[in-house]
């Protein structure tokens, strides 16, 4: 027996007719997809949308290769598939780089502002360590990195990826460089020992050690300055200053018998 709609049409020629529309369906959903990929290619492959123009700044220890280099900029290169987040983590995993901002347009123009870090000092672990202003490891030191830098010893501390500089007590390292710059009228510090509970040893770049003791730094490094000036006043040449010990009242000091003539002398001769 055969079923008729209201239209007077049978239920298996409908079955037919409502065929067709559900196939052209189907059919585009299974075509849009490859479309729309072929499209997508058409045009991240477009010479239209090409990397014109890389902009670059903030660069001193970084060269311009090595950000194009990370960024993925120094071949020929669609503009559509630069991604600022990920061109910005890639340069930023540079040794010198602290932060990159990553802008990209559509006219074919990257632009790529760098702020690099800026050395501080040397931490003597397995192999000197650059440190930069904020503590932070740079990387091991290398021929051709900065040199001159005040040494750092006795700073390290255990991590599960084996020994690694102590951020607490370079800080505290950094803290003594500062105050000591107020305090000697010039002179620099060529290193900084921490010996554990007998507290700092500090050697200046003349070769004068200092004995600042573990605890009121800032008295201590204040009480050197008096010492070395009235030192100086009298021309005589301090070997060491001991200030480690409790009363700040009395301060030991070797004097060398070599006076600065003397020394001047023997220098024009050397």
């Amino acid at each position: 027996m055969t079923k008729r709609d209201k239209g007077g049409t049978t239920e298996r020629s409908a079955r037919r007719e409502g065929a067709v529309p559900r196939l052209a369906a189907l059919a585009l959903a299974v075509a849009a997809p490859f479309a729309a990929y072929h499209a997508v290619g058409a045009v991240t492959e477009s010479r239209l949308f090409m990397v014109r123009t890389v902009e670059i700044a903030g660069l001193d220890r970084v060269s311009v290769d090595e950000v194009e280099r990370a960024a993925g900029l120094e071949r020929p290169r669609n503009v559509l598939t630069v991604d600022p987040t990920v061109t910005r983590e890639a340069v930023e995993a540079l040794d010198w780089v602290r932060t990159a901002a990553v802008e990209v347009s559509l006219d074919g123009r990257v632009s790529i502002v760098v702020e690099e870090r800026e050395e501080r000092a040397l931490v003597l672990a397995t192999a000197p360590v650059l440190i930069d202003t904020r503590g932070e490891v740079i990387r091991q030191w290398r021929p051709g990195d900065p040199t001159g830098l005040p040494v750092l010893t006795g700073m390290l501390t255990d991590t599960p990826a084996g020994l690694a500089p102590d951020a607490a007590l370079v800080r505290r390292a950094f803290a003594i460089l500062d105050r000591l710059a107020d305090a000697l009228d010039g002179g620099s510090v060529s290193e900084i020992q921490h010996r554990g509970p007998h507290g700092y040893l500090v050697v200046l770049d003349d070769g004068l050690e200092v004995r600042l003791g573990a605890d009121r730094l800032d008295e201590r490094i204040e009480r050197l300055g008096i010492a070395l000036a009235e030192l100086s006043s009298t021309g005589r040449n301090p070997t060491y200053v001991v200030l480690d010990g409790e009363s700040l009242d009395r301060v030991a000091v070797g004097v060398s018998t070599t006076t600065d003539a003397e020394r001047a002398a023997v220098l024009r001769e050397q």
